[in-house]
């Protein structure tokens, strides 16, 4: 039977201050269960995020090793968040198998307000900040949808509205054909400011390339400053 995990309903008000992996709800969300769905919904952090590296919103870092199911929806940021490295506005890092083997992982209508600064790193993102899709079979559905940044979003380097950077690392053949990255409907309206010559910057996605997965951009606008 699978069973489900998560956080429903939280609100911060209070400053959070760290060395490393900080957020507004979660620091670190982590699940290595089998056949356990992850639910993040409802959450909202309105106190300041101040943190060396891994900073965001809502949860820094978010760890899924094998899920069924990973959703986080209807999560709001209306706070600042600064840091030296990694910055985002609801997640900033998502890592594990979810993204690594098999998953079907949705983020659905979260919204960030809040200024995003990583003062001397290179990602910074509005939503989500990095992950890395890697693995011997990877078979992952990946949809970012109804997601709103209003927020200004500042980097020495990578810098997006939606989502600030990811890659893979993948063998040959690794990849099924269901495979799916899709960005749906996602709106970004903030400023979205790189500091340095070799900057990747975007109004949904900054720096965005995932080998052998086909990606979808669907209904997204942007009309902030890049």
């Amino acid at each position: 039977t699978v069973t489900e995990l998560g956080l429903w309903n939280c609100v911060n008000e209070g400053q959070v201050n760290a060395l490393s992996c900080a957020g507004g709800i979660a620091g670190k969300v982590g699940n290595d269960e089998s056949d356990v769905d992850m639910i993040i919904s409802g959450c909202e952090n309105r106190g300041t995020v101040n943190c060396d590296q891994v900073a965001a919103g809502i949860i820094g870092n978010l760890s899924v090793e094998r899920a069924n199911i990973l959703n986080v929806e209807n999560c709001v940021n209306q706070a600042d968040i600064t840091g030296r490295d990694k910055v985002g506005g609801i997640i900033c890092e998502l890592t594990g198998a979810v993204l690594h083997q098999e998953g079907d992982v949705t983020i659905s209508g979260c919204v960030n307000n809040g200024a995003i600064t990583s003062t001397e790193g290179m990602y910074a993102g509005g939503i989500i900040t990095y992950f890395v899709v890697m693995g011997d079979q990877v078979d992952l559905k990946l949809t970012m949808e109804n997601c709103t940044n209003s927020g200004s979003v500042t980097s020495r380097n990578n810098a997006g509205g939606i989502l600030c950077f990811s890659s893979s690392m993948l063998g040959v053949g690794t990849v099924s054909a269901d495979s799916a990255i899709t960005f749906r409907n996602c709106v970004n309206s903030g400023e979205i400011l790189g500091q340095s010559s070799n900057s990747f910057v975007g109004g949904i996605a900054g720096n965005f390339g995932v080998e052998g997965v086909r990606t979808v951009f669907e209904g997204c606008t942007n009309s902030g400053n890049v």
